[in-house]
């Protein structure tokens, strides 16, 4: 593994998003994840996209959308692009405004027919198999079944890398994209592009050369820079990257949102402060966390020390 330290030349500004899914009201996990990204896009004086991810029509709700407003404005937290407000989300940034884009990414995908193939299994019939297993790679179904979905055919020799961030220096890191996702799908049965699609295009689009996300979504980091790699992208394919530990509740089950654990909700309304967000990062930074109250308290105290565990401890 190499190493490059984040000094000199290499500090160039951070251009990241927030990126939530309205499927659910946001927990301590989700702005954890923010606050980290807007931390390392202020310090090297980039720029914040709030990015709704709204694609999954059948579990957006208005009030989990109007929740992440809520969350930030509780957290004091700013961006410089995205939208101000639900009215000007509906209207201007939601992810429906940009399926031409989507589709037009997929479109260079199937040119080349054995990297997308058609499947009709269901998520019933894969519940039953276990997991995916590949069963219609060479059915030769058409691509223009209504009632199939469209997944990669990954290689089992497919390998990606790429920068990842670990207190103040960036390592190689390498993955095998078959044993992180398998054969992923790009084009749902409803005909819609999948996340991975929508979350590639936008970050393209958007000039994204920071991704902050949970160690649970490095399937979705494999998958994207594979696509990336096979349309060219260099420009996502040299991004830096970081996957923070992912918080547990105390049974040690990942925090849900459709489970609304430890929602963010619950604690605005029982009156929380958010300072014990801050604490508790930097805690976890190994910063002196008794007179964090403030984003901007942890930002000056903050010099790319990153949590090497989160655990939400509501007492500090």
């Amino acid at each position: 593994m190499s190493a490059t330290k984040l000094s000199g030349n290499f500090l160039k500004p951070f251009h990241s998003r927030i990126a939530p899914t309205p499927s659910g009201f946001l927990h301590i996990g989700n702005v954890f994840s923010f606050v980290i990204t807007w931390l390392l896009v202020r310090k090297t004086q980039g720029s914040l996209l709030l990015r709704i991810d709204d694609l999954d029509y059948d579990r957006v709700r208005p009030e989990y959308i109007k929740d992440i407003f809520e969350t930030l404005d509780w957290l004091g937290l700013d961006w410089d692009h995205g939208p101000q407000g639900v009215d000007d989300f509906n209207n201007h940034y939601s992810q429906i405004h940009r399926l031409d884009m989507y589709q037009a990414l997929l479109t260079k995908l199937v040119k080349d027919p054995v990297v997308v193939y058609a499947c009709d299994c269901s998520r019933t019939r894969i519940q039953e198999l276990g997991s995916y297993t590949n069963i219609c790679r060479y059915r030769h179904l058409p691509l223009d079944n209504n009632d199939s979905a469209w997944r990669m055919w990954v290689s089992d020799d497919t390998h990606v890398c790429w920068n990842e961030l670990h207190q103040g220096t960036t390592h190689v890191e390498c993955r095998s994209v078959t044993e992180q996702i398998g054969d992923f799908v790009v084009k749902r049965r409803n005909g819609q592009p999948a996340y991975q699609v929508a979350s590639l295009a936008d970050d393209l689009y958007f000039g994204s050369n920071c991704i902050v996300r949970g160690k649970d979504l490095l399937p979705s980091t494999t998958a994207q820079l594979w696509m990336a790699g096979l349309l060219a992208q260099t420009s996502f394919s040299g991004s830096v990257f970081y996957h923070h530990p992912v918080v547990m509740d105390v049974s040690g089950q990942k925090l849900s949102k459709s489970a609304g654990a430890m929602s963010v909700r619950s604690l605005r309304e029982t009156s929380v402060q958010a300072g014990v967000v801050f604490r508790n990062l930097a805690r976890s930074m190994g910063i002196p966390y008794e007179d964090i109250f403030t984003a901007q308290d942890l930002l000056q105290q903050f010099n790319f020390q990153l949590p090497q565990t989160l655990s939400p401890d509501l007492t500090l």
